[in-house]
């Protein structure tokens, strides 16, 4: 395919590369056969290909950090399609380095929708991508960033927002730390250090907002991946919420407590002895003839990891 002069990479007309680049994003999100057309694409003016074009967009000077923000985008959403690799340049040299760049940027501090935007990008980009990890919070000091946001959002941003803004940028902040949690032990233990978090993560699960909910919830999911943050992290105010979160209506958060669990029941976690003294293994054990599928696993996930190194009663009660 070939595109022509409307989209040379010297156009003036900041609003239109806005919308190309827009309605790019738009079809190649989860789309391997467009992307992998777009990737072929060549402009009939310069005989470059698109993702050139593109990526010259980010060495422009005083470029609209909407601009940026949808470039980035665009190869972001190829990457999730696998058209490109995580380790490409186009992504992280150029597409991370910009959402993180942006998510901590001072001159957007009048449009916090484009700052929720980035991290739900970053989010996307870097759930599945754990090597990118590593640059992603080493790049002009992310982590510090998402704290401010989670702990502090109202003196971070100079207007006041309202509450409905304030509680997605918590959100997003908290889904992306939980995201960043979930693989690398020494970014976990970062995360968790931070002072307040647990604390803060805890008390958004105790909001009425189901957007904190669940980021919290995902948050611990991410740090019960580690064996020292099982021992060390995890009590009974943890075990509260996650028995609470089992037994909800909602089953998103019944899904990702049921994950928190599974690993919280193993023999090494301080949470294990309350969670079966608070009847766990009951609601476990109904899970098995659930009929979302995806919980039924999780329950049996976790009943194996209960009957390891367990107590004959505990593997009599599964059994029978």
């Amino acid at each position: 395919m070939r595109i022509s002069k409307p989209f040379k990479n010297n156009l003036a007309n900041e609003y239109l590369i806005g919308v190309c680049l827009k309605f790019f994003c738009s079809i190649c999100y989860e789309n391997v056969a467009v992307a992998q057309r777009l990737q072929t694409t060549i402009s009939t003016e310069t005989n470059q290909i698109l993702f050139e074009i593109i990526s010259n967009l980010f060495n422009k000077l005083n470029r609209p950090v909407i601009i940026s923000y949808y470039a980035s985008k665009f190869f972001v959403n190829l990457c999730k399609t696998k058209v490109l690799s995580c380790d490409d340049s186009y992504i992280s040299h150029k597409a991370l380095t910009t959402l993180v760049h942006l998510c901590t940027k001072s001159i957007i501090n009048k449009c916090i929708y484009l700052y929720i935007a980035c991290l739900d990008t970053l989010t996307y980009l870097l759930n599945g991508n754990s090597t990118l990890h590593h640059i992603a919070i080493y790049t002009e000091q992310l982590l510090s960033k998402l704290f401010s946001y989670l702990f502090t959002p109202n003196k971070v941003f100079d207007e006041t927002i309202d509450e409905a803004i304030l509680i997605k940028i918590r959100s997003s902040a908290l889904t992306l730390l939980a995201v960043l949690s979930s693989h690398h032990e020494d970014i976990k233990k970062r995360i968790a250090d931070q002072e307040n978090l647990i604390s803060t993560a805890i008390e958004c699960y105790h909001s009425p907002h189901l957007s904190l909910k669940l980021a919290s919830l995902c948050l611990f999911h991410g740090l019960s991946r580690s064996v020292h943050q099982l021992r060390t992290t995890f009590n009974d105010t943890t075990c509260d919420i996650l028995l609470d979160a089992i037994k909800s209506s909602d089953l998103s958060l019944v899904r990702i407590a049921s994950s928190v669990i599974s690993n919280s029941v193993l023999e090494f976690s301080t949470c294990r002895t309350k969670l079966l003294s608070d009847g766990i293994l009951d609601i476990l054990l109904s899970f098995l003839t659930h009929p979302d599928h995806e919980l039924s696993i999780n329950g049996m996930w976790a009943l194996r990891n209960l009957s390891y190194l367990s107590t004959l009663k505990i593997k009599q009660d599964i059994i029978n």
